[in-house]
């Protein structure tokens, strides 16, 4: 009987010995466990703050590409400035040698620049019967003036708008009897090509039919749009001259403007 009970103590001793054991095998594992869920979060969280940064980073590039385009597109403005229209409807005058920015004397690289993009300049084979060959200036589809070259130097500017004209207000359009009042009473010459000019007391249109030296002016007269004449002649021959006219419906057609 004693030998069974130390038997039966023996085996009770290493049943709580392996019992230990394994509760601190289970504790080890949960342990290593816990460890390694902890692990993974941190790498988680880790990975998703670089992703964070990543897509802040993106975000920040897209931001400043975007700022760029916009620079860019909103670039100097190219848009062609539209001209100023003064109150009598004039917009171009000529005074001292220029109509508007395009001087006489320059050439047509000059006067385009100066022009600038609201206005195109077109080349013209021909312009009248009796001069060469030249240029068309024009705005929103409209001939405004023609610009006579000689020698690659722009010498006359001619006009049958009424929006260019003298500084005065004297224009194509004007009637007779308003630009008597601008400027004086008129002489009329009935001139090459069935063309009648008139020159007025203040000096006026003294160019008639061939210039007559730098900055001066041509004036053409007609009854309506072409008939004629407006002056009174003895004997209608080129060249000739009178002070009487008539003034119904008489009106400047055409503005010449020299260079020397």
């Amino acid at each position: 009987m004693p030998s069974l009970s130390l038997s039966f103590a023996v085996m009770l001793a290493l049943a709580i010995l392996l019992s230990a054991c394994g509760g601190s095998g289970d504790d080890d594992a949960g342990q290593a466990e816990a460890e390694n869920s902890n692990r993974s979060s941190g790498s988680t969280e880790d990975d998703s703050s670089d992703s964070d940064d990543s897509a802040d980073s993106d975000d920040s590039a897209d931001s400043d590409d975007s700022a760029d385009s916009d620079d860019t597109v909103l670039g100097p403005e190219t848009k062609a400035v539209e001209p100023e229209i003064r109150a009598d409807g004039l917009e171009l005058a000529f005074v001292d040698g220029a109509l508007g920015p395009a001087r006489l004397g320059s050439t047509i690289v000059e006067i385009t620049a100066a022009l600038g993009p609201a206005y195109t300049v077109t080349p013209e084979p021909s312009i009248r019967v009796d001069f060469p060959a030249g240029y068309s200036i024009s705005r929103e589809g409209e001939v405004l003036f023609f610009a006579i070259e000689e020698d690659g130097i722009i010498t006359i500017f001619m006009t049958q708008h009424p929006r260019v004209g003298l500084d005065s207000g004297l224009k194509p359009g004007t009637g007779l009897d308003d630009a008597i009042a601008l400027h004086g009473e008129p002489t009329f010459t009935f001139g090459p090509e069935g063309r009648e000019f008139a020159s007025f007391a203040d000096g006026t249109g003294a160019g008639g039919a061939g210039g007559g030296g730098d900055g001066t002016v041509s004036v053409l007269v007609a009854i309506g749009q072409f008939g004629g004449p407006v002056g009174i002649y003895e004997t209608l021959t080129e060249l000739a001259e009178t002070t009487e006219y008539q003034l119904e419906d008489a009106n400047i057609k055409e503005l010449w403007f020299w260079a020397s």
